[in-house]
């Protein structure tokens, strides 16, 4: 037996008919499925508990529910085997429909239950992908099992950053990195990757296997994004966003890192730490792309790419042979630092010194 309860928000506004429509139904096809439990309604809120059969109320959820169209933010709250059996075994589906507005009990109801959505969209908003996938399925992700899984990995940092924050207003400046983290995550999950976290205004992102021509084409897109926005805009500070991106596959391990009081769901290996290096190895080397040789051999001849030569990567090997697009533009980091300590900072004043990022 399992029991499983979740959240979800109206996708449009639904009428108290259509609401029942929808329990005749539920009752009618659970019966045969032998489920049974209830559906709350608040305001534009679901909140419905079934409970039977392993396969039913699996198949139930994820073959119908998730994939209804009337509901939207779905978050699974608790996803059990229960050995108790069934609760309310003379409801094949109870609906209550709380959205009486004279009533004082339910209006109450309505604001909890309301305000605990809003508390889930924004907590899942500063969750990994894969965290809010977890919660959408009723798994835990903090009973994770970590797992060995290869994947292309990208690392993006964005240039002279640091020295052109001082140059500005915070609110500047969080709006450039907003913006920018913006483009790559959307460019990003269109390809298939994940965002797994943001470092200051670096970001670490990958991609499963077979994806390496995703994470080529989601690379090509976010340097075009950037390349159009310089080339198009008056905004002296616009065009100065350059963006390195280090591209290195290999095997991952992904899962819970943290003590007691603060885990992240992160993935961690040799290939992150050289997706980093790589990176880096684009200030050197001047293209904005620099990726390692096993991503070269898994492109597939997605596009024109050029031996970069050997270079020694730091904490990783010796004498690496790395490559970047053959085509790209030449990136000048020395005069992209010249033309950040150019500009103003807002009061006017000299900026401090600041290292090279």
């Amino acid at each position: 037996m399992r029991r499983l309860y979740y959240l979800s928000r109206f996708a449009r506004d639904l009428s108290a008919t259509e609401i029942q429509a929808i329990g005749s139904i539920a009752e009618e096809r659970n019966r045969a499925r032998k489920i049974t439990g209830f559906l709350v309604c608040l305001g534009d809120i679901f909140f419905q508990m079934l409970e039977g059969p392993d396969e039913e109320v699996i198949d139930l959820y994820h073959g119908k529910i998730l994939k209804d169209p009337r509901h939207k933010d779905v978050v699974c709250l608790r996803n059990e085997e229960c050995a108790d059996g069934q609760r309310f075994p003379d409801w094949n589906m109870n609906v209550i429909d709380l959205n009486d507005p004279t009533a004082r009990l339910p209006v109450a109801f309505r604001e909890m239950a309301g305000t605990l959505m809003d508390a889930l969209y924004t907590l899942n908003r500063y969750s990994q992908p894969t965290v809010t996938r977890l919660l959408e399925q009723g798994i835990n992700p903090a009973r994770y099992q970590p797992v060995r899984k290869p994947v292309t990995v990208m690392f993006t940092d964005l240039l002279g950053f640091t020295a052109l924050s001082e140059k500005l207003d915070a609110d500047h400046a969080l709006e450039i990195v907003n913006r920018h983290f913006e483009v790559c995550e959307s460019v990003i999950a269109r390809h298939g990757g994940e965002v797994n976290k943001l470092i200051g205004d670096g970001l670490l992102a990958y991609f499963p296997q077979p994806s390496t021509t995703e994470a080529l084409a989601a690379t090509l897109a976010i340097v075009g994004i950037l390349r159009e926005r310089r080339s198009s805009t008056s905004d002296p500070v616009e065009r100065l966003i350059f963006a390195g991106i280090g591209l290195s596959h290999g095997v991952v391990t992904e899962g819970n890192v943290g003590g007691r009081s603060k885990k992240e769901f992160t993935i961690m290996g040799r290939v992150v730490n050289e997706a980093a290096r790589l990176e880096k190895l684009t200030r050197k080397l001047g293209t904005p792309v620099v990726m390692s040789r096993t991503v070269a051999d898994l492109s597939g001849g997605f596009a024109p790419l050029r031996s970069l030569g050997p270079h020694p990567i730091r904490g990783v090997s010796e004498g690496m042979e790395v490559f970047g697009f053959a085509d790209a533009e030449r990136l000048d980091p020395l005069r992209i630092y010249s033309d950040i300590e150019a500009l103003k900072t807002p009061s006017g004043s000299p900026a401090p010194d600041q290292e090279q990022d």
